[in-house]
């Protein structure tokens, strides 16, 4: 008998991100065209691979969430990167980093940064502004870093990370995203505990006690304890930090830090005189005190290959085994992926691939960062490899609890998953509710997020990509009976629900209703009840838009150039047509208010638009009315242009001749058009579900038209 199989599942194991419509998260859409050359290499890997049988032990990118199984986000600035992630009680994954916002060639000015997604991958806008927020420190000057996070037990969320050159720092947000006045008394806290600091590594006690590993002046590695409100915690070792100094060992870094069962406090991380580097694990007594019953004097040190051994992740298992990952260096142009585990008492556990110590490698250069122990006690590692190649991939390992390779993962426990063309690093890792794998990291200077996992055919589950599963292995197939929906309908009127047809394992394509559909007392555009924005392949300006009155008065000034990040868009519409407040629709009302959509059209072949640029700012957040008790305008501000870009919205109502609009986008989120433009050219500022402005360019009113530079005026 063949071995069972889902014949009709798909796929290949190189994925490149799509550009992102209206709809998905504004600012984590990329440009097509910068896309081009990735998905073109993808698309020949594909051709070359051929559409082939999924094994039903194959790990996967989870198609539930966000898609095609992860999304990649610049949350303003130039760039964004994430160091750690946590899933909360709701089972929304938080995911910190930090994010940068001066450009290349000048002093990286960066801060703290937190995002929060739904379990399907969407930006959870209950949180903070649009799903993130951004913390700045020293007046928003220098480097802040997060790059540990834990979650407490009321669902709030301490960061820890570094104030370059010199100093460690805590912020804590609430729930809803917003720093916590009750901790230090404005959320956050800067510290150098009487030297520089810098921090690696947090856990938070049963007391809601904040512990912190890292590194103080003269590389001492310290373990520094904070009561629930800030405040450093004198009880533990005399003076709130405990300096960590083990037998033999001339200096060390921590990297991990846990607790057991009992409460003891265990660290871990690399050590000894270069390049003579070990894994190395001590354990403290809950006062700060070292633990003599671990390995005889509190501390324990294994050697794994020749040379350089490096210990970046820490775990403890239900039976207070401690297991260090990482990785070591097996030659000149050779790593691999390395995990060792101690007994309780702090020696080799033997039981562990016979001697407490297990290898493997993908191939070149191997790095293990992270790592997680499932429900079944497997431990998952993450990290990257380049498999021999010349760029790294997103690495998964499982191994048994016995040491071993885990061969009902991916066949022969190792998963690489490519992204992008680009450089997919993985910096954090955890499990969730159905233990799918939820990585963190980056690529192309932006902040990603994967889930991913393994799917067996004919289990009855939904499991990792399934649609349709009918619980019957015999009968060759996953096929669920006819009718069952297996993809629910978006909201917003235009989309449709999918259900399975009884003859096909996996759900049909996604649909909407046809362009023109009545919706809301608008009409559905490209699965979008937005009557003619901008938010897809078809282009349909709105008519009927506001103009200026006088020739020339709108100006139009865009930047496109070889750093994205420096990519600008500036638009004035002055002396228009009478527009009152109201007909700007409240756009500082996140529930009752209007979005606004900034559309840009090539009309140069009559009939037929394109869109060429597009952004969404939505209502609510960073909008305000001036002035506040009597409103005559209103305004949005958001300096991390964290709405595809935009970092200005300034809306002037009045009578004829009175009326003026200013927008102004800045960065590598904002959809600059390919210059040089061809006329004419048509704006549009779109009230969602309201009026529209508009201004159009024609040859005449263009001043500059280069590769790089437009400047126009228009009426």
């Amino acid at each position: 008998m063949k071995p069972f199989n889902c014949p009709s599942l798909t796929t290949n194991r190189f994925r490149t991100r799509r550009n992102r419509v209206v709809g998905a998260a504004p600012f984590v859409a990329r440009r097509a065209r910068h896309l081009a050359a990735t998905q073109l290499a993808a698309a020949s890997v594909a051709l070359l691979l051929g559409s082939r049988e999924i094994r039903a032990d194959e790990v996967v990118l989870d198609t539930s969430f966000s898609d095609d199984g992860w999304t990649a986000s610049l949350f303003g600035g130039f760039q964004s990167e994430a160091n750690a992630v946590a899933i909360d009680s709701n089972g929304r994954i938080v995911v910190a980093g930090y994010t940068v916002t001066t450009p290349e060639d000048e002093d990286e000015i960066s801060a703290f940064l937190v995002a929060r997604y739904t379990a399907n991958g969407a930006l959870d806008a209950t949180f903070g502004t649009g799903g993130f927020t951004a913390t700045p420190f020293n007046g928003g000057s220098g480097e802040a870093k997060i790059t540990a996070i834990a979650i407490d037990s009321s669902g709030r969320i301490v960061a820890t990370g570094n104030l370059y050159p010199a100093a460690m720092a805590l912020a804590r947000y609430t729930p809803e995203g917003l720093l916590d006045p009750t901790f230090d008394g404005d959320g956050k806290l800067a510290t150098s505990l009487n030297g520089a600091f810098e921090a690696s590594a947090i856990v938070i006690d049963s007391s809601g006690r904040i512990l912190v590993a890292g590194r103080a002046a003269g590389a001492k590695p310290v373990i520094a304890r904070f009561l629930e409100d800030g405040t450093a915690d004198v009880t533990f070792d005399g003076d709130g930090m405990a300096v960590l100094i083990p037998p033999d060992v001339s200096a060390w870094t921590p990297t991990g830090l846990a607790l057991d069962s009992p409460g003891r406090i265990v660290v871990a991380g690399s050590g000894g005189t270069w390049p003579d580097l070990n894994f190395l694990a001590m354990r403290l007594l809950s006062d700060g005190t070292l633990d003599p019953s671990f390995s005889g004097d509190g501390s324990a040190t294994t050697s794994i290959g020749s040379s350089q051994d490096y210990a970046n992740a820490l775990a403890i298992d239900a039976a207070d085994r401690i297991l260090l990952a990482g990785y070591t260096r097996t030659g000149q142009d050779d790593t691999d992926f390395a995990l060792i585990r101690y007994d309780s008492t702090g020696e080799l556990d033997s039981t562990f691939d016979g001697d407490g110590k297990a290898t493997a490698t993908l191939g070149g250069y191997d790095y293990g960062f992270t790592i997680a122990l499932d429900a079944g006690g497997r431990i998952v590692i993450g990290g990257y490899s380049n498999m021999g190649a010349t760029s790294y991939d997103l690495a998964l390992l499982r191994f048994t609890p016995g040491g071993t390779l885990d061969t009902t993962f991916d066949e022969d426990g190792k998963a690489a998953l490519a992204l992008t063309s680009s450089e997919d690093s993985v910096r954090a890792i955890v499990l969730d509710a159905n233990q799918r794998i939820v990585t963190a990291g980056g690529t192309g200077g932006e902040m990603v997020v994967a889930r991913s996992g393994t799917r067996v055919c004919g289990n009855g589950l939904i499991e990792t990509s399934e649609s349709c599963d009918d619980g019957n292995p015999s009968t060759g197939d996953c096929l669920e009976a006819a009718g069952a929906i297996c993809r629910a309908a978006v909201a917003g009127g235009c989309d449709v629900a999918e259900t399975c047809t009884g003859a096909d394992a996996t759900c049909p394509t996604d649909a909407a209703l046809a362009d023109g559909t009545p919706c809301g007392g608008s009409s559905c555009t490209q699965a979008s009840c937005t009557a003619g924005a901008c938010s897809g392949a078809v282009a349909l300006p709105r008519s009927g838009c506001r103009t200026v009155l006088i020739p020339l008065k709108s100006k139009l000034k865009i930047l496109d150039k070889v750093i994205n990040r420096s990519d600008q868009i500036q638009w004035s519409w002055k002396v228009g047509e009478a527009t009152t407040l109201a007909e700007f629709a409240a756009p500082t009302d996140a529930a009752l208010g209007s979005d606004y959509d900034l559309c840009v059209f090539d009309e140069s072949v009559p009939g037929i638009p394109q869109v060429i640029s597009h952004a969404h700012v939505a209502a609510g957040a960073g909008w305000t009315a001036v002035p506040r008790a009597v409103p005559s305008s209103y305004e949005f501000t958001d300096r991390w242009g964290s709405q595809d870009g935009i970092t200005s919205i300034k809306l002037k109502p009045g009578v004829i001749g009175k009326p003026s609009i200013d927008v102004k986008g800045k960065g590598f989120a904002l959809d600059t058009p390919l210059l040089p433009l061809v006329p004419p050219i048509r704006i549009q500022l779109q009230v969602v579900g309201g009026v529209c402005f508009e201004a159009t360019f024609e040859a005449a009113g263009m001043l500059v038209n280069t590769a790089s530079t437009f400047v126009g005026r228009g009426h």
